[in-house]
């Protein structure tokens, strides 16, 4: 007799969070090996995203045997039905052991209960994946030491409202260097409005395939408004200052040269503030 041998878990809704500070895997997360000698593990009094210490899921790459193994990191029956805007978003730091070990992150979903998965659009490898600079002299395993190594990276789930999914974060194995991933958070993005700028505010098409918006918005509390577009981690892509007519505004935002990916759009007309999202596909 094994006690506790099957679990039976009831489809998680949205919001989830995970910071992994307690044990590992944490409840309604299984870790999938290669069979290497290493795999997914916890990471301890390391310093996080914010600055302070923190615990972190571990990937160790630095001594793994396997090139190209995949090892998986899975969030299991998460249940999208009656969300509009699921956004999962996550901090990840990683450091490359030379500019020739492309360690890769993926992440892949399923609709099955993980009986078959399919990968997502979030894929990283080498350079890409990397959040700080390699270093000079012998390789060491890496472990981050300030908060400017981490980068919060997103994954849009809108493909997947209405369905009951699992998740599954696949590190690929260069025999490259360590990787790191913090604050999972699954919730709703929804257009929030604080005093909001203008009473009506659309915009399309959006996702957009070219990166180019139409916006109107009426019912603007000012003659004036300024529009701050920002990226998913914050850095700004673009800021003016717009004027209405009639406390009515109709124009363009033009992202064609940014990559695919999940923006926001800030307005603010005098106290008013309204944020949006907007998705190039």
């Amino acid at each position: 007799t094994i006690p506790v041998y099957i679990s039976i878990l009831t489809p998680s809704t949205i919001a989830i969070s995970e910071d992994f500070q307690a044990a590992f895997p944490p409840f309604a997360w299984r870790v999938e090996s290669n069979g290497n000698n290493n795999t997914w593990a916890q990471a301890l009094s390391i310093i996080g995203a914010n600055g302070a210490q923190t615990n972190a899921a571990f990937m160790n790459n630095f001594t793994y045997n396997t090139p190209g193994g995949e090892d998986g990191l899975t969030r299991l029956q998460i249940d999208l039905a009656g969300t509009m805007q699921p956004l999962m978003t996550f901090d990840v730091a990683h450091r490359r052991r030379n500019n020739f070990t492309n360690d890769g992150l993926r992440i892949d979903v399923s609709t099955d209960c993980g009986n078959t998965y399919s990968p997502t659009p979030y894929y990283k490898q080498g350079a890409a994946l990397a959040t700080t600079p390699n270093v000079g002299g012998p390789p060491n395993p890496y472990t981050p030491t300030a908060a400017i190594q981490w980068r919060k990276d997103s994954l849009d789930l809108t493909a997947w409202i209405g369905q009951v999914i699992t998740l599954k974060f696949v590190s690929i194995s260069a025999a490259g260097n360590n990787l790191y991933l913090d604050n999972i958070n699954i919730a709703e993005f929804s257009s929030v409005s604080e005093q909001g700028a203008a009473s009506n505010v659309q915009i399309y098409p959006n996702p957009s395939l070219s990166g180019i918006f139409m916006i109107t918005a009426s019912g603007s509390k000012n003659d004036k408004a300024l529009f701050t577009i920002t990226d998913i981690e914050g850095k700004m892509i673009e800021q003016r200052n717009v004027e209405t007519f009639n406390n009515s505004y109709n124009g363009v935002i033009d992202l064609h040269n940014q990559s695919k990916g999940i923006y926001f759009l800030e307005i603010k007309a005098g106290e008013g503030i309204s944020r949006f999202k907007l998705v190039i596909m």
